[in-house]
C-alpha cells in the first residue's frame, strides 16, 4: 500500500502497529510519527503512542500521549482508562479519579472503572454509599468477567468498613465463587 502510495497515513499506522505486535517499538514509533506527519488529527495513533512508551517504560511519554489521544478523541474510553491506570500507578489518584469518570461516562459498559471509582472512594472513607452503588452497576454489566469478582471484593470491603459483617460475608462468597469458576474453567473443568 505504501509502495502506490507512501503518503497513506492509515497505512502507517496499521504498519506501526504490525511492528509493535513484533516488538520491533523503533519501526512502531517511526512508522506511526510518520502517519501523524501525514494526518495530524487521525484517531488513535496518539494511543498506540502511548502504549509503546508504557512497553518501554516511558511513563511521562505515555501520559503526554495518552492526552493528545484524548484532545483528539475525547470519547477513547480505553485512552482515559488507560491514563487513569498511569497516574494512578504513579500515586496521582486525585488526578486519576477524573480520567475514571470520563471513561465510565464513554463506555458505561466497561465495568472496570465503577469499581475503580469505588476503590478510590474506599481508600479516602468517603462516599461509601456512592461507592456501593458504583459497584453494584459494575456487577450488573454483562456479561461477568475477570474484573466482577473485583468488583465483590470491593463491595466486601466497604461493607466490612460500615460494619455490615453480612453484607460482607456474601460479597466476599460471591467473588470467590467467581474465582472458583474461572481457575475451572481454565483447567477445563
Amino acid at each position: 500500500c505504501l509502495a502506490l502510495d507512501n503518503a497513506n497515513a492509515q497505512a502507517c499506522k496499521k504498519l506501526g502497529e504490525i511492528y509493535f505486535l513484533q516488538g520491533d517499538y523503533e519501526k512502531a514509533t517511526a512508522m506511526i510519527r510518520r502517519g501523524i506527519e501525514l494526518s495530524p488529527e487521525q484517531q488513535k495513533s496518539h494511543f498506540d503512542l502511548a502504549v509503546i512508551d508504557e512497553s518501554r517504560n516511558d511513563p511521562a511519554g505515555a501520559e503526554a500521549n495518552y492526552r493528545r489521544e484524548l484532545e483528539i478523541n475525547p470519547g477513547n474510553f480505553m485512552a482515559s482508562y488507560n491514563l487513569a491506570e498511569l497516574l494512578r500507578k504513579g500515586n496521582r489518584s486525585d488526578e486519576a479519579l477524573a480520567f475514571y469518570q470520563a471513561s465510565m461516562k464513554s463506555h458505561p459498559s466497561f465495568a472496570i472503572p465503577y469499581f475503580m471509582i469505588a476503590k478510590y472512594y474506599l481508600d479516602r472513607r468517603q462516599s461509601l454509599d456512592e461507592a456501593i452503588a458504583l459497584c453494584r452497576k459494575g456487577i450488573a454489566i454483562k456479561p461477568v468477567d475477570k474484573y466482577t469478582a473485583f468488583g465483590y471484593y470491593i463491595l466486601s470491603d466497604i461493607y466490612g468498613y460500615k460494619g455490615e459483617r453480612g453484607a460482607a460475608e456474601t460479597c466476599f462468597r460471591q467473588a470467590e465463587a467467581l474465582m472458583a469458576a474461572k481457575v475451572r474453567q481454565g483447567a477445563g473443568g
